[in-house]
């Protein structure tokens, strides 16, 4: 990316280019490494993957500063993504940092990947308690207090990993946590030696999932700005073509082809066929599914009828919510399979389509159930 001096009197017409600082002129005492550390870790979303519009919205948890390696190698950083991979993340101000090392960043990386394949999901969540603890400035040394942090790591990643209306657990952590088969390293930097981006595009070339950001300052008048780019992998001709695909309720929504998992979108309000005037605020699907069983049931729907798992008391249920005394209902399920236990139920209580609209806080309006009413018992 270039910026010019764009000049606008009579007409238009360009002055001078722009040229970047480096980082070391940034800041009167001269920026260091760890500064760039510390604007990535208060703001991980400019290292998101797919950037997904919500400036908000971070893709990766950062769970450890300068982590040490079973070779007792340091990294920079270690992230999980929103997808369970643990990243690498190695971080250099300028080229001219790397000019004088004995080896390339994107090779320390490597070693630092390798070296943490075989982490355990256990060892993560014992990392991240000990980034969390050396946050607090106010910690304590007593085991009481090691185990509050790591509980804070378990639920941090738990929320960090969960579609939509999941509430997962550590033994879920577990399973999706796995060094060995999910890895990414993210290469950070103000700018990059040729060589060092001609060796990353071949190990990308070889399946080796590694990128390039580039975060560059400007000095515009009296304002700072940043400058963020992705250089490897860049971006691709599909990325900028619209691929429409029909979603649930009939429409059409658009997506790259290089769009990678998101977040699933949030139910934000609910609107009953019967009640046309009442359109009811929600914050979930989980609140979507426990406001259609209540309906449900109070419709004559017969409880041995529901069709997620329920219990007496919740026993058994890995998420229960209490519907009414006596009565507990499943809650652990994405948005998808929430809207087919609601289809379900008001099918089977020969409800036609649309007899309930949820709204999506995109938009989106999903007619539930989502054919013709039938007294069905699938």
């Amino acid at each position: 990316m270039e910026l010019f001096a764009l000049q606008a009197a009579a007409k238009l017409s360009i002055g001078n280019r722009v040229q970047p600082l480096k980082f070391k002129e940034v800041l009167a005492n001269g920026a260091l490494e760890k500064d760039l550390e510390d604007l990535i870790v208060a703001q991980p979303s400019l290292l998101n993957w797919s950037d997904p519009g919500a400036a908000e919205y971070a893709e990766l948890l950062i769970i450890s500063r300068q982590p040490r390696t079973l070779t007792r190698k340091r990294a920079d950083l270690f992230a999980i993504s929103d997808a369970g991979e643990l990243v690498v993340i190695e971080i250099k101000r300028d080229a001219d940092d790397e000019k004088g090392r004995r080896e390339g960043m994107e090779f320390q990386a490597i070693r630092y990947a390798a070296a943490s394949r075989k982490m355990t999901a256990s060892a993560i969540i014992d990392m991240f308690a000990d980034h969390l603890k050396s946050l607090d400035v106010h910690a304590g040394k007593t085991a009481e207090r090691d185990i509050v942090y790591r509980e804070h790591a378990i639920s941090n990643l738990c929320e960090h990993l969960a579609d939509e209306d999941q509430d997962l657990t550590e033994s879920d952590l577990q399973e999706l946590l796995d060094p060995k088969a999910k890895q990414k390293i993210y290469l950070v930097a103000a700018g990059y030696e040729a060589d060092v981006l001609s060796a990353c595009a071949w190990l990308r070339q070889h399946d080796i999932e590694i990128a390039c950001f580039q975060l560059r300052p400007y000095r515009v008048g009296d304002q700072l700005l940043l400058e963020r780019d992705r250089l490897i992998p860049p971006p691709q001709l599909d990325d900028f073509l619209v691929e429409m695909r029909p979603s649930s309720d009939g429409a059409t929504i658009g997506g790259g082809a290089s769009v990678e998992r998101r977040k699933a979108d949030k139910a934000s309000a609910i609107k009953w066929d019967d009640e046309p005037d009442n359109q009811q605020v929600v914050s979930s699907w989980k609140e979507v599914l426990l406001e259609a069983t209540t309906k449900a049931l109070r419709l004559g729907l017969a409880v041995e009828r529901l069709p997620m798992p329920h219990a007496g008391n919740g026993t058994k249920l890995r998420s229960p919510a209490e519907i009414q005394p006596g009565l507990c209902i499943e809650c652990h399920a994405s948005a998808e399979l929430i809207r087919d236990w609601i289809s379900k139920m008001f099918q089977r209580l020969g409800k036609n389509k649309a007899y309930l609209r949820v709204e999506t806080r995109s938009g989106s309006v999903f007619e539930l159930p989502e054919v013709s009413g039938t007294t069905v018992d699938a």
